[in-house]
């Protein structure tokens, strides 16, 4: 199968994810995560915009990225459905503070009940949102020292559906 790019809806869904988040009253995330140039068979593919040293973070920052490729459901008329994974990662420093495992689940869980709170206040930037747990992600904290960065992280894993406007194709 050829590369193919994640669908504008895809792109708009992520921005609205990280606008609803939380960031423990900074202007905004210290990272944002681009998936403009996420394609179909790099599951782990991320790519990261420093907006400062990564040294100077003392408050938690969020990244959010697709896990799997959207599954194309049904077209109705000028839209068709769009389903897929996404997970939000919860990153905090963890030298020279200390930060315990306890702080970092409640710092995602807050993040969660942000983010299913703003969809149930009828903010349709989507069709259905289902949270589907949080775990910790040791794989992505390997990723995160073996780059000498020392943060620590936990993950909410979010199942999307959206729609795609057929009608506007860039």
């Amino acid at each position: 199968m050829s590369e193919v790019y994640l669908p504008e809806a895809g792109t708009v869904l992520i921005d609205r994810f990280l606008y609803y988040v939380d960031w423990e009253g900074s202007a905004s995330a210290p990272f944002h995560v681009d998936i403009a140039t996420k394609r179909e068979g790099h599951p782990h593919h991320y790519v990261f915009r420093m907006v400062e040293d990564p040294g100077s973070v003392r408050t938690p920052l969020c990244l959010v990225s697709p896990e799997e490729w959207p599954e194309v459901g049904e077209t109705m008329g000028q839209q068709r459905v769009l389903r897929f994974r996404c997970n939000i990662f919860y990153v905090i420093a963890i030298d020279p503070y200390d930060i315990p495992a306890r702080k970092i689940r409640e710092g995602i869980t807050k993040i969660v009940e942000n983010v299913m709170a703003s969809n149930r206040l009828g903010l349709d930037w989507v069709a259905n949102l289902e949270h589907t747990g949080i775990s910790f992600s040791p794989d992505f904290e390997q990723v995160l020292r073996f780059n000498m960065i020392p943060f620590s992280c936990a993950m909410a894993s979010f199942v999307v559906e959206t729609y795609e406007d057929l009608g506007h194709k860039p």
